[in-house]
Formats: C-alpha cells, sequence, structure tokens
C-alpha cells in the first residue's frame, strides 16, 4: 500500500490520474477519427462508439491508485458489487451484439462462462493467502481461451483492423477479480518511475536483440513514410491492444502467480515464473501460425525481457512498454 503523499501526483491528482485520462481520451480519438472513414450505419457506429468508451475507461482508470484502492475495497467488502462489475462484460457483449445483428446463443455462452469460470474458482480461494488449485483452475481457464481464442469472435471496427471485444475486456475483468481475491503485487499502475522506464527500455533492447535478426532475414514491413503522428498512434494502438492485456496475462497472472507458489524457494520462483511466461508467448505464436516455429522462439526468447522488467520494476504496465517498443520497431 502507498500512503496519502505518494498517492497524489504533481498536479494535486491522484496519483496515475491524469495518465489514466490521457490513454483514454487517446483512444478515444483515435477510435472515433477511425470509425469515422468507415461505411457504418448509425446503430452500428453509436454501438461501437459506446462500447469502446466503456472498455477504454475500465482499462485505463483502474491505473489510477485512488481508483484502484477504491474498487479494490469495493469488490472485497460486497459480493453484488463484484457480481454487478463482472456481470457488465457480457452485458456489453450482448448489447453491442445485439446493436450489429451478430448475436449468436453460443457467442453468449461463451461471454458468460469467460466471466463466471474464473470468478468463481477466484471468490472461493479468496480466504487464501497463497494461490490455490482453484486459483490455477480459474486463471488456467482464462489463460486458454486468451491463448486459443475460444471466445467470441466479433470486433469493433477500426481502419486496418480490428478490435477483439474480449482481449480489451481482459484487463479489466482480471483487474477486478485480482482485487476481488486479495491478491496484491499486480502492478498495474500508469505512476511509472525514470527507473522503471530505464528497466523498461533495456528489456526492450534485449527482446529486440533477439527479435530482429529473425525478422530482417524473413522479411519486415517498415512504417515508410507514415509520418510522426500515425507512427506514435500505431505505438499507443500496439501498447493497449496487445502489450497490455498479455502483460497483465502473462505477467500479472502466470509469472507472479508461479512466483508466490513457489516462495518457499527464492532462487528458483522468479526463475519459474519467468520461464513460463515466455513459453506461453511461444505457445500464442505457434496457435497463430503453426508455421512460425522460429519466429515463435524468438518469441518466446524475447518475453524473457519482458519478464525480466516485470520481476525488477513489480509492474505490469511497464513490463507492457517493453512489449510495446520491441511490436513497434
Amino acid at each position: 500500500m502507498h500512503d496519502q503523499s505518494e498517492r497524489i501526483g504533481p498536479f494535486g491528482l491522484p496519483e496515475g490520474l491524469p495518465a489514466a485520462l490521457a490513454g483514454a481520451l487517446f483512444l478515444l480519438s483515435a477510435f472515433f477519427g477511425f470509425t469515422t472513414a468507415l461505411p457504418l450505419s448509425s446503430a452500428e457506429r453509436w454501438a461501437a462508439l459506446t462500447t469502446f468508451t466503456i472498455l477504454a475507461c475500465a482499462v485505463t482508470l483502474p491505473g489510477c491508485s485512488a481508483i484502484a484502492d477504491a474498487l479494490g475495497r469495493t469488490v472485497r467488502r460486497d459480493w453484488r458489487a463484484f457480481a454487478t462489475l463482472l456481470a457488465a462484460i457480457p452485458v456489453l457483449f450482448v448489447a453491442y451484439a445485439l446493436a450489429v445483428g451478430s448475436c449468436a446463443a453460443v457467442d453468449l455462452l461463451s461471454a458468460t462462462l469467460f466471466v463466471v469460470v474464473p470468478a468463481a474458482a477466484l471468490w472461493h480461494s479468496r480466504a487464501a493467502r497463497q494461490p490455490t488449485l482453484l486459483d490455477a483452475i480459474g486463471l488456467g481457464y482464462l489463460g486458454l481461451v486468451s491463448v486459443f481464442g475460444l471466445w467470441p469472435t466479433l470486433t469493433l471496427p477500426i481502419v486496418g483492423g480490428r478490435v477483439a471485444f474480449f482481449t480489451l475486456a481482459l484487463v479489466p475483468l482480471l483487474v477486478i477479480l485480482l482485487a476481488a481475491r486479495g491478491w496484491p503485487g499486480l502492478g498495474f499502475t500508469w505512476h511509472l518511475s525514470s527507473a522503471d522506464l530505464r528497466v523498461s527500455l533495456l528489456g526492450a533492447l534485449i527482446g529486440l536483440a533477439l527479435v530482429l535478426p529473425n525478422r530482417l532475414a524473413f522479411g519486415a514491413e517498415g512504417v515508410g513514410a507514415m509520418g510522426l503522428l500515425p507512427t506514435f498512434g500505431r505505438a499507443i494502438e500496439a501498447y493497449f491492444y496487445v502489450a497490455l492485456p498479455i502483460a497483465v496475462l502473462d505477467r500479472g497472472v502466470v509469472q507472479q502467480g508461479i512466483t508466490r507458489a513457489l516462495a518457499a524457494h527464492p532462487r528458483l520462483a522468479p526463475l519459474a515464473g519467468i520461464t513460463v511466461g515466455a513459453l506461453l508467448a511461444g505457445v500464442r505464436m505457434l496457435v497463430a501460425n503453426p508455421n512460425a516455429g522460429l519466429v515463435a522462439a524468438t518469441s518466446a526468447l524475447a518475453a524473457i525481457g519482458y519478464g525480466w522488467v516485470y520481476w525488477r520494476t513489480g509492474k505490469v504496465t511497464a513490463a507492457a512498454v517493453s512489449q510495446m517498443l520491441v511490436i513497434w520497431v
């Protein structure tokens, strides 16, 4: 826990709140700009904007320490608040799916299980201080769903690609689950010191040293003459749409969970956590492209750098900076 002086930022606002608001505003501005160029009906456009606005705020605001602390106290004290926040995810998904005319019964079932299975497991284990078998089952289920893409495929529209609803929803879901579980140390905060950023940069350099030779050997697309603003925008998108959800799951849940479970072996625990998190990166790449064995191997090696950043800083947001830089470059 931080004391009150540490929770107040340089502008007299709660620590991390300006960064949370700025991140949400940037994401919303970019999304609004993208969707205006797409041929969508009025119902689809407003459904997409409303859904994305809620998800963007749910992703960024818990990075403010005051909001995170209030969220943790609320969901641990009252199971009804916990259930209501969790229910908002499938309800929001169904509302958006109905608005765009793509709501199947199997998707509703998948969206419900996505929330209910890990929530039931972690709530049942909330009295235990150390990770339990039920924690492993609930969070393992969530990991399998994420790695193998077993959630509904409905996505939010964006120029040049799609933003998966459940990729963004994964971040607030895990924040709520771990808050209710009383699982400390996730490190979901926008308060990154200069030391944290230096460690993130070093982790990115480690990842690039392992990834770039392979990418150059097989060819990679450059940004060309995109310009500064679009290039910066790509970096922000890579951070929120790719690096942050992976960091919260692979570092904050898997790596930290294994490290805490092996706390009796202080030398082995960090290495085991980093290794398993790195293996997940390789598996995720193989699932996406079964023929990309070498790419999967280099991705796993690069993830060792991200895991090292998390071990040094204790912040998933710092580890995500490293992965974002590698993706961006």
